[in-house]
């Protein structure tokens, strides 16, 4: 389909990238409304992190929801993604391009409109949630001060789950962001 389309001759580049962006979004089952979820879930926390977490790391924040399948959607979003292939790399937009195209009400299809706002709001309670469940004294010890530094050591990262060490670094930064009340 994208061979074939002569349509984008002339166009600017920002017109030629949505044209491919909504070409491959196309191809999701938009019919389908766990695809509708999956997607909306998955691509809203993948723009709204503060760093991009694996395929692991969302299904831990998620909680394992069962009507969350990440892996359902990938067929289709994943030519515009890096890192999805392996559940423990973090995931990653191909262009910073498709950031600006899907949170973009006037560019994207509504169909595929990331509320970025709405989505860091998301964070911040599924971090909120994850620390009231996993932050337990049964966590390694770890020294957080060096050299009178505040850090996370490396140690830290491996020694606890992904869902829990984001939640620990960035819990307040997506709690400052929330505009609004927040949703119960």
């Amino acid at each position: 389909k994208l061979l074939s389309n002569d349509l984008s001759v002339g166009l600017t580049a920002e017109k030629k990238m949505d044209e491919l962006y909504a070409t491959v979004l196309e191809s999701g089952d938009w019919e389908d409304d766990d695809f509708v979820k999956s997607y909306s879930e998955f691509m809203g926390v993948l723009l709204a992190a503060k760093e991009p977490l694996s395929m692991n790391g969302m299904q831990l924040l998620h909680g394992h929801d069962p009507s969350i399948a990440f892996g359902d959607i990938l067929s289709s979003v994943g030519p515009l993604l890096n890192g999805w292939r392996d559940p423990k790399t973090p995931v990653r937009i191909v262009h910073l391009s498709l950031r600006d195209y899907l949170t973009s009400e006037s560019r994207c299809s509504p169909r595929a409109f990331v509320n970025e706002v709405e989505y860091n709001t998301k964070l911040a309670t599924m971090c909120l949630a994850t620390l009231n469940e996993k932050l337990t004294s049964e966590l390694p010890r770890i020294e957080y001060i060096k050299h009178g530094l505040w850090y996370i050591p490396t140690t830290f990262k491996t020694a606890v789950p992904e869902d829990l060490s984001y939640a620990c670094r960035f819990w307040i930064d997506h709690v400052v962001q929330i505009k609004g009340p927040i949703p119960s």
